[in-house]
């Protein structure tokens, strides 16, 4: 059993690596968390989540607990959640190895949200030198059924306007790094997006202009990015869900020199992967997006070796989500992803 965390919440300070999303999201001196304002029904997702279903549990930012703001708080990790969660690598940007970034702008996230509730998770951030993060909102339909008539006429008029009702996605921030600072792009860029241009965003995320040989990223890390998608969809058409308004978060190192060190690190863990195991080999670079190849006895001889980070992708944001038995498949949030598999299938190099 993991051991109790206390969190002096006077001491959380605001978290500046999101790239969409409310206001009012804090993080600790360490970075490794992320205290997200919530909803009674958006704890109860997670927690049944985790009860009942571990496959979609896996695809999540770590679950740890909640806390009430305002009030020095501890909380239990979820056990199984951290369990889940361990073999899909975290994304996490430590306060003590990164500069500051620039600050984002006001319009790049909603206001915050009315409550002292908070949902404790890992920070999907550790690990990145530079990290690219892009927050990708899913589904045609944005409202859930609760939703008052004037909202529901709102977002439908928003997904109208916006890639939402086309591709069944839109994307709602962004932040990427290039000669030296940070690039924002707000949930304005995204809604001024089309069908035609879409593209342009997934560009940036994953540095295709700015790509070299000698920095060996994009077109090596594009199929293990498509993989990791293919099983986000594979995992959601075989539950019976609805969720609205959740987003795919992209996070792909933005720094070219640690790139490169990420892929050779990965190249070099495919190596022992395949003379370990030579009837398993591992594809590509699915060693990019998936932890299970890296077993603990790789690296006896150098206790101090951390992995580098080269990309990851997860599903966040639950506030307009149920588990929905007898309902089937969510083909609402399923559009979105096949839509963005097609995107990055077109993106790949002949």
């Amino acid at each position: 059993m993991m051991d109790k965390q206390r969190i002096e919440t006077s001491k959380l300070l605001k978290f500046e690596d999101a790239a969409a999303g409310h206001d009012g999201v804090l993080t600790d001196e360490t970075g490794s968390i992320v205290v997200k304002p919530c909803t009674v029904a958006e704890v109860a997702f997670y927690e049944e989540t985790l009860a009942r279903h571990t496959e979609f549990a896996a695809l999540l930012p770590t679950f740890m607990g909640t806390l009430q703001l305002g009030k020095t708080a501890q909380f239990q990790h979820v056990l199984e959640g951290a369990e889940l969660s361990i073999s899909q690598p975290t994304i996490i940007l430590p306060v003590e190895n990164s500069e500051p970034a620039a600050p984002l702008k006001d319009a790049l996230k909603g206001k915050p949200i009315e409550t002292d509730l908070a949902i404790v998770l890992g920070n999907v951030a550790a690990g990145f030198v530079k990290p690219n993060i892009l927050d990708v909102k899913l589904g045609r339909r944005l409202w859930d059924d609760d939703a008052i008539e004037s909202k529901r006429q709102r977002l439908d008029k928003l997904a109208k306007q916006t890639t939402s009702a086309s591709l069944g996605f839109r994307i709602a921030g962004m932040k990427t790094f290039s000669a030296g600072s940070y690039k924002v792009f707000d949930k304005f860029y995204g809604r001024s997006l089309t069908p035609a241009t879409a593209t342009e965003a997934f560009g940036e995320l994953f540095d295709q202009r700015g790509d070299r040989p000698e920095t060996f990223s994009f077109s090596q890390v594009l199929p293990g990015a498509i993989e990791a998608l293919e099983e986000i969809e594979r995992v959601i058409s075989q539950q019976e869900s609805r969720m609205y308004s959740s987003s795919l978060l992209f996070v792909y190192e933005g720094h070219r020199e640690a790139r490169r060190a990420a892929i050779e690190a990965l190249e070099k863990a495919q190596g022992v992967r395949s003379t370990s195991h030579p009837n398993h080999p591992a594809e590509g670079f699915k060693l990019a997006v998936e932890d299970d190849y890296y077993d603990e006895d790789d690296d006896e001889d150098d206790d101090e070796f951390t992995r580098p980070k080269l990309f990851d992708v997860r599903i966040i944001d639950f506030a307009h989500a149920r588990w929905a038995p007898g309902e089937g498949p969510d083909e609402n949030m399923l559009c979105g992803i096949r839509a963005v598999i097609g995107i990055l299938k077109d993106m790949m190099p002949p």
